[in-house]
């Protein structure tokens, strides 16, 4: 009966952990690098305060904040093509999936969120500008 009970567990937790990424991609820092780098259709997104955001990004980010109330409007009004690369990126990963997550049910195709974000970007060495 234990044996159920936990076979049950791990099944529904392993399936509740693919429903909350579903419809956008994960990429490490080097997966993201080659996402962002070299095409003009890839739209980097910054999730974070303007705070963070002027204490260091990645080059052509555009900035809008997760946790502002009006973010689902302003990204609608910024990023008018729901077929666009959107590439999202936070402090560490987490606000960039509930970014990614909203995108993803505004109708956005093709978003990448960027694991472990920008502290993960600059632990690999990679450039920030202010």
């Amino acid at each position: 009966m234990k044996f159920r009970i936990l076979t049950f567990m791990a099944f529904l937790m392993s399936w509740l952990c693919g429903c909350a990424q579903s419809g956008f991609q994960n990429a490490d820092v080097q997966e993201f690098e080659k996402i962002t780098t070299g095409k003009n259709s890839v739209v980097i997104l910054d999730v974070r305060t303007s705070q963070e955001f002027a204490d260091g990004h990645i080059k052509s980010a555009v900035n809008i904040d997760v946790k502002a109330e009006n973010f689902k409007d302003e990204t609608l009004k910024t990023l008018t093509d729901k077929n666009q690369v959107i590439a999202v990126y936070c402090r560490s990963g987490r606000r960039s999936v509930t970014a990614a997550n909203i995108l993803v049910s505004e109708g956005y195709k093709n978003v990448v969120n960027l694991k472990g974000g920008i502290l993960a970007w600059q632990s690999e060495g990679k450039e920030v500008e202010k």
